[in-house]
């Protein structure tokens, strides 16, 4: 009963808000804070996730019943390798480059140089890639694989922490219609690649490169949110609404974006399938003891 589709979602959100807290402290010791402008405002917005991924990394090494679930977090599982994780970077980057790069010859967005500091940028990478990763944690670690202990079709793991994905972003600014339906293709996306890759670290990689790339790269909103620190910045009053960006979403809110990802939904289907490609049992040997 403890896997309940909705039990590990509720126990997620909550550790969630605990892990919030936890991360205002680790970023008050560092002396970090939001307010502000520049580098260590946006390295702290991103780093307060350090929080939620020691909370949630605590939730599965020191509860028994969860502890399988480090075998799918650590390289026990042949899809968790520095190959995939490059993998993972160079499609994120590709993903979200392609939207931008259509935004741009379409006209509806213009960019300007800022800056580029090659040791604050590698900074702000790890800082990125923490925040993604502390996602993929909770979504694809936590919440997949405690509906993948629940429930014999994986189609409820994959769309059930799709949907708690997107459900986790419905404050962020600018959220409509287009928004929702983006955000939820892309935690399908994540949840495809840890089931037919067998392992979370190629989702680590996309999600990092998707947020870096379109944030920090190129200065455009990241699911609405707008950051002060990036190589380009976005001359905001030329920007306009089309099927190839969103004013007050970005390139993720749009008919253009939706299309690339759920092409690359299917592309993952198609190929995962074909060759049967199926994620590691972590329960099996657990299940086989409990017998």
């Amino acid at each position: 009963w403890k896997d309940f589709i909705l039990i590990p979602m509720i126990v997620a959100f909550l550790l969630i808000i605990i892990g919030e807290v936890v991360g205002l402290g680790i970023l008050k010791l560092l002396g970090l804070s939001f307010t502000g402008q520049g580098f260590s405002s946006v390295f702290a917005m991103y780093f307060i996730t350090i929080g939620p991924t020691i909370i949630f990394l605590l939730a599965i090494g020191l509860i028994k019943a969860n502890r399988p679930m480090l075998k799918a977090l650590l390289p026990q599982v042949k899809g968790n390798s520095l190959k995939m994780l490059a993998l993972g970077l160079l499609a994120g980057f590709v993903l979200n480059g392609t939207s931008i790069l259509a935004a741009i010859l379409h006209q509806d967005i213009h960019l300007s140089f800022d800056l580029f500091q090659p040791l604050l940028l590698a900074g702000m990478l790890f800082a990125v890639f923490i925040q993604s990763s502390s996602e993929e944690i909770v979504c694809r670690v936590y919440v997949y694989q405690r509906l993948r202990r629940g429930y014999r079709s994986p189609w409820v793991a994959i769309i059930g922490n799709a949907m708690f994905f997107m459900a986790l972003h419905l404050g962020n600014p600018g959220m409509g219609l287009e928004a929702i339906i983006d955000i939820f293709i892309s935690g399908l996306i994540f949840s495809l690649l840890v089931f037919y890759t067998d392992g979370v670290w190629m989702s680590m990689g996309l999600h990092t490169a998707w947020n870096f790339t379109q944030n920090i790269i190129f200065g455009l909103p990241n699911s609405g949110i707008v950051t002060s620190f990036s190589i380009f910045k976005l001359i905001a009053a030329n920007a306009r609404n089309s099927i190839f960006y969103n004013v007050d979403f970005g390139v993720e809110g749009t008919i253009f974006s939706i299309c690339i990802l759920l092409a690359f939904c299917v592309f993952l289907i198609w190929q995962g399938e074909k060759k049967h490609l199926r994620d590691t049992d972590i329960w099996q040997q657990l299940e086989e003891k409990e017998v």
